[in-house]
């Protein structure tokens, strides 16, 4: 095993020598309306949506557009009026995908959105709902109503669905998210549930007001509420407010150890350490942004859409290294490698607490740190792990390679 310190130090000094480079991408989606949903397949291939929504008796219209180049040129699915907005997009391959408007049934695709017709076909009313893909094959649908039932769930992309008959206890109009097809947390407007048997037994939980929660992995849990965000350790037991001065109604979503929140006024915040720490980033519009689909979580490439036909494209330029410039000159560790030990110097602050977690957000190294420390590695296996440097409420945050 050897940590790759050319790798490291290359980084590091790229970073220095860019730490003001542009990392966001203004891109024109060809529309002056509300662009609410953006996913993409990869980093050149994606679709839009969006348009006017003005309730049952207004003016309402829709679109759908594709992009193979990163939103240089956009080409139009369809542009319809009369049909309420797409709020809510996930495509499986450039022809087959799903497809939910504000307030009507979620509709599948097979030729790249060019048509489309209702998913859900077993009577049970899928609107105002929105859906959650966990896997190739299982999605969740959250309805307000099916006849009592509030969550619906299929393993074979939509064919065929059962209903939750534990729900009616707990109502409709849910929130939530699962991790896998066992366990998840859903929220109906006065408590938050957790199951970790398909739904079949739901545990009340607390009455924290939800906005939107994430499953992180088997003990980490991510929740927006109004004007905070909420972290769990335990899967539900216990809550942490670990941000607050967030608007109303923040987009959440996450890839791998990466989770990224936004929402008014260009806010974008980024964790790479399970949801423990925030880092500002904010996009340069002043526009609600209202979508998010991220690409490459290693390298931060996520595509933002937001009303008024706000759309960009952000990129980490640093490839590997993430650092919160916050610290910048109170904390610069040098990091050495000798005898498989990593030797830490932090000259210019007193006290700092170093932490290494791995990829899954195991904590592995939790030291308390003056000046210098040599910390072995010896007993960890090849792989991607991340550092935690702390100093009074301040933070840095990188990634350590070893081959």
């Amino acid at each position: 095993m050897k940590i790759n310190l050319l790798c490291i130090f290359s980084l590091l000094f790229f970073k220095n020598q860019y730490s003001h480079a542009q990392t966001w991408t203004p891109i024109d989606p060809r529309t002056p309306y509300n662009v609410s949903a953006v996913y993409f397949l990869n980093d050149s291939v994606g679709f839009i949506s969006g348009g006017i929504w003005s309730g049952p008796f207004g003016i309402n219209s829709t679109f759908l557009k594709k992009t193979i180049d990163r939103g240089q040129h956009f080409i139009i699915v369809f542009d319809s009026s009369g049909m309420t907005p797409i709020n809510q997009l996930y495509f499986y391959s450039e022809q087959y995908g799903l497809l939910k408007r504000w307030q009507d049934v979620i509709n599948v695709t097979h030729d790249g959105g060019q048509s489309d017709s209702a998913l859900v076909v077993t009577g049970c009313s899928s609107s105002g709902s929105y859906f959650q893909i966990l896997d190739s094959n299982t999605i969740y649908l959250y309805e307000p109503n099916c006849n009592g039932n509030a969550l619906g769930m299929s393993l074979d992309n939509g064919q065929t669905w059962t209903y939750n008959s534990a729900m009616s206890s707990i109502g409709a109009n849910l929130t939530g998210n699962f991790l896998n097809p066992d366990t998840g947390i859903v929220y109906n407007g006065a408590n938050v549930f957790t199951t970790f048997d398909r739904g079949m037994h739901w545990n009340i939980i607390n009455s924290i007001p939800v906005n939107h929660v994430r499953c992180i992995n088997e003990s980490v849990a991510i929740m927006i509420n109004n004007y905070s965000i909420l972290r769990t350790p335990d899967f539900g037991n216990s809550w942490d407010t670990v941000y607050t001065g967030l608007r109303t109604l923040s987009l959440l979503e996450n890839k791998d150890d990466f989770i990224v929140v936004c929402g008014d006024s260009g806010l974008v915040l980024k964790s790479y350490d399970l949801g423990s720490t925030w880092i500002s980033e904010p996009a340069p519009t002043t526009e609600y942004l209202t979508g998010i689909s991220i690409v490459d979580a290693f390298h931060e490439i996520f595509y933002l859409t937001g009303e008024n036909g706000t759309m960009f494209r952000h990129v980490n330029l640093t490839a590997g290294i993430k650092e919160d410039t916050i610290m910048n000159r109170d904390i610069m560790p040098d990091i050495y490698f000798s005898g498989y030990q990593l030797k830490i110097v932090s000259t210019e602050l007193s006290k700092s607490n170093f932490t290494l977690i791995d990829l899954p957000g195991r904590p592995l190294i939790k030291r308390s740190i003056s000046g210098s420390e040599n910390i072995s590695i010896t007993s960890l296996p090849a792989g991607i792990y991340i550092y935690l440097l702390e100093n009074n409420g301040r933070f840095k945050t990188g990634k350590i390679f070893l081959e």
